[in-house]
């Protein structure tokens, strides 16, 4: 479900065009995650992208929801 939901922020155009610009000073750890991560889907040559830093930084923010080898549906 990561992936979708990074695809969907990443084309919804005004939420993409203000995580680019950001800045980088005081940015927290998700935000620089997101803004290097929607750069590679915006300039990469690749056809997938990783996100499995935003991942570990989300896993670290919420290590009670993102528990790997488990079902994590929100009921």
């Amino acid at each position: 479900y990561l992936s979708a939901t990074l695809q969907i922020l990443y084309n919804i155009q005004w939420l993409r065009e203000r995580i680019f610009k950001a800045g980088e000073q005081g940015a927290s750890d998700f935000l620089r995650e997101l803004q290097k991560l929607f750069g590679l889907m915006w300039k990469g040559t690749l056809v997938y992208v990783d996100p499995s830093d935003l991942f570990q930084v989300l896993k670290t923010l919420y290590p009670d929801v993102f528990i790997v080898g488990s079902q994590n549906d929100f009921h």
